[in-house]
Order: C-alpha cells, then sequence, then structure tokens
C-alpha cells in the first residue's frame, strides 16, 4: 500500500500531512488533481462494486455489512487506544 501512496504523492494526487496531535500518524489528502482522478474513476469503481455485490445471494448484503461494521470495529479497538498503541511490544 505504501508504493501506492508513495506512487500518488509522486505524480501530485496525495499530500501527506503530519497530525498535529500525533507525531507518528502521517494523513493523507487529496490534492485538487487526485480529487478530480477519484471523480472520474469513482462510476466505473461503483458499477464493479455493484456488479460483484449482485453475485452475493439474496438477502445476504445485511449480514456483510455487519460482519464488515464488526471487523472494523475490532480492528480499530485493537489498534488504537488514547495515547498510543494496544499491542506493540517494546523491544
Amino acid at each position: 500500500m505504501s508504493r501506492i501512496v508513495d506512487r500518488m504523492v509522486d505524480d501530485g494526487r496525495l499530500l501527506r500531512l503530519a497530525d498535529a496531535n500525533d507525531l507518528r500518524v502521517t494523513r493523507l489528502a487529496a490534492t485538487a488533481s487526485g480529487s478530480a482522478l477519484f471523480k472520474q474513476a469513482w462510476p466505473t469503481v461503483a458499477r464493479l462494486n455493484n456488479e460483484a455485490l449482485a453475485r452475493l445471494p439474496t438477502g445476504s448484503l445485511p449480514l456483510l455489512c455487519l460482519a464488515l461494521d464488526r471487523i472494523s470495529a475490532a480492528m480499530e479497538e485493537s489498534w488504537t487506544v488514547k495515547g498510543g498503541r494496544r499491542g506493540s511490544r517494546a523491544g
């Protein structure tokens, strides 16, 4: 993923911004060029996503959404805590 981000920064599509509250964090922001590219690509991305979701069994989309929400919440909980990271090892 970082190579893609590096390339997008080099191409002027993204900016890296230091987090004012946590210098270990780098935020990403789209440039005008990056936003234009996103707007251009979005219809194709949406179509491909819809085609993929249409292949799911009838009625399974709510369950998929619930599962993804729970996975996301679990990842957030296990990776972030106020003022640091949970589970990091010293050494």
